[in-house]
């Protein structure tokens, strides 16, 4: 009885403060009070143990343990064991695993729910899955059928509704129902991104159509790649660069000839340039150099962090180009649902985005917010305390900023205190 009332007290108080909560104006952090400071050292969401990590998508990833591939929650609990030689990040509730050369899909407890026949396979994108078997490409649905009618040679992921293919050498653009929308002059297209696809005209130089198939940017580049954010890279020499950026316009914001020997797509408003001596840094849309050339290798920006390398070790910089995470890592990959899987000393884990971790909070018993998920961290430890049988919110969506309302009312409920 006693368990019952201590939830609908937990409950009633949730309701107050989400009255309360609602009520208060909208006033953001940045506007009352300079950026947090990063928290000196790494927080990690499960420590450095396994052989080997992949990306944690869809709340899953894959972990090596023992020479084996287990399928774990972001929380490091084991789902199941996966024998296969490689394993995909979910996408639409599947991933795309290999053994022996041949491909199907797994779903979300590790079953495998396509079989493994094909000899290459796409992520899922709208529903679609494109698959190769025997050299002819198909695409299936989520339960394995053929979901659109015919064969082609090749063909991209869907993207916006559309999927361009070959054909006896000629390329289509098809609908999600499989009907031809265009017919394409050229040998090789990318997908559409932000209204336009990249298009390879016979003699082998790149341009940009639009969705009518209109000829936006005229085929004068050795190589074009996608838009993204509102700017594509493009070259005159793909084998050495130097490589620049247009907008949707074909206008140069970044001059190609006075461009970077190599350069990363836009993400989150910058994009990663390595110039002639081999050095990488970032700059914004208009071209401004906001992050100095002076790391070795970089990734792009993923949930407002990029992983750099400096003397042999990666970390991880902000916007602002401040290192808030020590280039202290082996290897490392990017941010993805708030978490990063990294190496260090030989072994592979997870370490939570610094950049969610306040240290203006609680120094013990802070709390942070993944999805509808509570969780606390004791800052003294580096350690994770995850609090989902919490009365408090158990069986309960929280919002973000209520959960933010809470951890500031509450600090944090008795029952979930981190313990040593």
């Amino acid at each position: 009885m006693r368990a019952i009332n201590t939830r609908q007290s937990c409950l009633a108080a949730l309701w107050v403060l989400l009255c309360v909560f609602t009520s208060l104006p909208r006033i953001s952090r940045a506007d009352t009070q300079p950026p947090a400071p990063i928290p000196p050292n790494p927080v990690f969401l499960i420590p450095c143990q396994y052989g080997d990590a992949g990306t944690i998508s869809e709340g899953l990833a894959t972990v090596g343990v023992a020479g084996q591939i287990k399928l774990i929650t972001a929380t490091g609990q084991i789902i199941a064991d996966v024998p296969y030689s490689s394993v995909g990040l979910f996408a639409e509730g599947l991933a795309a695993v290999q053994r022996n050369g041949k491909y199907g899909f797994i779903d979300r407890t590790g079953k495998l729910v396509i079989p493994l026949q094909y000899d290459s396979v796409s992520a899922f994108a709208e529903g679609f899955a494109a698959v190769i078997l025997a050299n002819k490409t198909t695409f299936l649905d989520r339960t394995g059928k053929q979901a659109l009618p015919g064969v082609f040679d090749a063909a991209t992921n869907f993207s916006n509704g559309l999927a361009v293919v070959r054909v006896n050498d000629v390329l289509r653009v098809i609908d999600v129902t499989g009907r031809e929308v265009l017919k394409l002059n050229g040998k090789f297209a990318r997908p559409f991104t932000e209204e336009l696809a990249a298009v390879s005209a016979l003699d082998a130089t790149w341009g940009y159509i639009d969705r009518t198939g209109r000829e936006v940017i005229p085929p004068v580049y050795t190589k074009a790649l996608s838009f993204t954010e509102g700017r594509a890279a493009v070259t005159f020499d793909a084998q050495k660069g130097p490589w620049g950026f247009i907008d949707p316009t074909g206008r140069e914001v970044v001059p190609v000839e006075a461009g970077y020997r190599t350069v990363l797509s836009f993400s989150e408003g910058l994009a990663a340039v390595c110039s002639q001596k081999g050095d990488w840094g970032f700059i914004d849309r208009t071209g401004r150099l906001v992050i100095p050339l002076k790391y070795t290798a970089v990734s792009s920006f993923h949930e407002e962090v990029a992983a750099v390398q400096q003397d042999g070790k990666w970390g991880y910089i902000d916007k602002q180009g401040r290192l808030v995470t020590p280039a202290q890592f082996e290897a490392v990959r990017d941010f993805h649902e708030n978490s990063a899987a990294v190496k260090m000393n030989g072994k592979w884990g997870y370490l939570l985005n610094p950049l969610a971790v306040d240290s203006n909070e609680l120094t013990r018993g802070l709390l942070i917010t993944s999805k509808s998920t509570l969780v606390l961290v004791d800052t003294g430890s580096n350690t994770i305390h995850y609090t989902q049988d919490c009365p408090l919110i158990k069986g309960v969506l929280i919002p973000m900023r209520l959960a933010v309302a809470l951890a500031r009312a509450y600090h944090t409920c008795p029952q979930c205190a981190p313990h040593e």
